[in-house]
């Protein structure tokens, strides 16, 4: 699969997962649209240092600093068992690349069943819960995207699902009838691919601020600065203007340099769930992602089979006239890639494993 994503599930987990997503990743649909979509807007350049806030004295009202918000992060999701959202995710291209935007709606799922009361029983993951907790990390995410939009005004009905069940990440792309399923972490390694340093699929929250201080210089800044300006982005300015923002620079040498020159993460009041990112990549390309306000739900019913990824069980026909690619853990795995629209720029996504036409 060639890919609009380039590092698209690792922000998508953050924001997505809600976790991420962060990455989810990365959202308006079902009727909320207030994320860019022409992709003009200037891309934000990394700053040369970071700082605990901007010159003029404090940015945020509950937040001392960077530093402050991370330590909350650390347990703000605590209590969270389950959260569905509308989800909307922006690609934005530099001038070099064409410029323009693609533009990607669905829907995401995240499930964690390491958190107090979580369970999977009867009718679902969440709710009452019931279940305890487990020594092996378990928690998931599922994003659909089923609508593309290219350059604000075209249109294409077009899916591409993410599910992670806390080890094997599957992929489809409906288009192009292709299925991958890979394990992202070792088996019987008890590694959580979501934390920072242990897996591909970072979450922005319930993350060790050490772990988060050791790869990026972190600033806390003022919750509209890096939006775009315009009566188009009112809206989204208006949405956000309650919200935390922290930026992260990511430091030389770190893995995170290699994609992004700096990330920019908004959670909002007061539960600390992360509604909104946007991160500049170094070849100035820019992501963001939005979890529709109005349609997240915390705590929620969402049925196991949402997060199933064997591939038979989930394609139509049991995945007939489908490529279907298995693929076992490689260390050092980055995240996976997604087919572009038609004409669109990107990588490929790595060999390895097995391709079983059907």
């Amino acid at each position: 699969m060639k890919s609009e994503l380039r590092a698209g599930v690792r922000i998508t987990a953050a924001v997505v997962g809600v976790a991420g997503v962060a990455a989810l990743m990365l959202g308006g649909g079902a009727g909320v649209v207030v994320a860019q979509e022409g992709g003009k807007a200037d891309a934000t350049v990394a700053p040369s240092a970071a700082a605990p806030a901007a010159a003029g004295g404090k940015v945020d009202g509950r937040f001392a600093d960077a530093e402050a918000l991370l330590s909350a992060l650390e347990s703000a999701d605590a209590d969270l068992r389950t959260l569905t959202a509308a989800i909307q995710y922006v690609r934005a291209f530099p001038e070099d690349q064409g410029s323009g935007s693609h533009t990607r709606r669905g829907t995401m799922a995240f499930a964690n069943l390491d958190a107090g009361g979580a369970g999977a029983g009867g009718a679902g993951v969440g709710g009452a819960g019931g279940g305890e907790k487990t020594a092996t990390p378990r928690r998931r995410f599922a994003v659909t995207f089923d609508k593309l939009i290219i350059n604000g005004n075209r249109l294409i009905e077009e899916r591409q699902d993410f599910v992670f069940d806390g080890s094997w990440l599957l992929e489809l792309d409906f288009a192009g009838k292709q299925a991958i399923r890979r394990r992202v972490v070792a088996e019987g390694s008890g590694a959580d691919p979501l934390r920072i340093g242990e897996g591909p699929l970072p979450l922005p929250i319930g993350q060790r601020k050490a772990d988060v201080l050791g790869r990026f210089g972190v600033s806390l800044v003022a919750a509209t600065e890096g939006l775009p300006e315009g009566e188009q982005f009112a809206a989204l300015r208006t949405l956000l203007a309650s919200a935390h923002q922290i930026r992260l620079e990511p430091r030389a040498g770190s893995e995170q340099a290699r994609d992004f020159r700096e990330i920019r993460l908004w959670y909002r009041e007061p539960d600390l769930l992360p509604v909104f990112s946007q991160a500049v990549r170094t070849d100035g390309s820019r992501d963001e992602i939005l979890l529709a306000p109005a349609t997240l739900v915390k705590n929620g019913t969402v049925l196991p089979e949402r997060f199933v990824t064997v591939p038979e069980a989930v394609l139509p026909e049991k995945g007939a006239g489908w490529n279907v690619e298995v693929m076992e853990f490689r260390g050092g795995a980055r995240a996976p890639e997604a087919k572009p629209a038609e004409g669109a720029e990107g990588g490929g996504a790595g060999g390895g494993g097995a391709t079983q036409p059907r």
